[in-house]
């Protein structure tokens, strides 16, 4: 079980995969990006990717922000970010292991 990570650069066939540290409110995330050059990855991949490179002690979100917020750097492109114990979704989280909800 990948437990680390490393900010970098990864190509996974024909994805590229950036993981870079972001600060949101103050929190410090990780941050993962996955593109493919001609379609959107598939959730599989993204699945995989994620496995493969993030720490699986960590909760991540793929969110859709409002229309005014939206950034479109690359038509091909989704991103994943560390969900923290203290954000208000993981109220929602459902956990498959028996434990309380994160708080």
């Amino acid at each position: 079980m990948m437990e680390y990570y490393k900010e970098g650069l990864y190509y996974r066939g024909e994805l590229k995969i950036a993981i870079t540290q972001d600060s949101i409110n103050g929190q410090k995330r990780i941050h993962m990006s996955v593109s493919h050059f001609s379609r959107l990855p598939t959730w599989t991949e993204l699945k995989i990717v994620r496995e493969e490179l993030l720490p699986m002690n960590r909760d991540f979100i793929m969110f859709f922000p409002r229309e005014e917020d939206y950034i479109n750097l690359h038509p091909y492109c989704l991103h994943l970010t560390e969900l923290k114990p203290s954000d208000k979704l993981n109220n929602f989280i459902d956990r498959k292991d028996g434990k309380e909800p994160l708080t």
